[in-house]
Formats: C-alpha cells, structure tokens, sequence
C-alpha cells in the first residue's frame, strides 16, 4: 500500500510505501512553472504547481489539482 502526500510548496507528489516508510518523489520536478511541461513523459520531469490535492479516477489513473495554475494533471 502506498500514501500520497501533496509537497505543495516544493511542487512535487510524494509516495510513501507504508510496508516499509520509505518516501520518494513520485511526480513534479520541483520548479515552479506557469507553463505546461511534462505531458506525456514521466511524472517525476512534470510541471506541477502547487499540487492542492490528489484522487484516483475509476481506471487507478492519479490526478492532481494544482492550485499555483488553477489545473489538473492526469498519471498514468
């Protein structure tokens, strides 16, 4: 099982495997960014601004609301 914690002001997603606590970066660059980067290639290269909050759609698809840019990023 893993939990997901919003690091909103260090943009990024982190993962916590809850068998053993180890916690890493799981999507978001870390920079800032007003723009669009990552679509497409892996998560962890991704744009995130602000990540606010995260749900699971129906497929076990990850989306991010961010809060800095007023959007929605899709992981698959």
């Amino acid at each position: 099982s893993f939990l997901y914690i919003s690091d909103t002001f260090n943009q990024k997603v982190k993962r916590m495997n809850l068998s053993n606590n180890i916690l890493s970066n799981f999507a978001g660059s870390g920079t800032l960014t007003a723009v669009f980067i990552g679509d497409g290639g892996p998560a962890i290269l991704a744009g995130i601004s602000g990540p606010t909050g995260m749900c699971f759609d129906l497929s076990g698809d990850l989306i991010i609301s961010q809060g800095q840019n007023t959007d929605a990023s899709l992981v698959r």
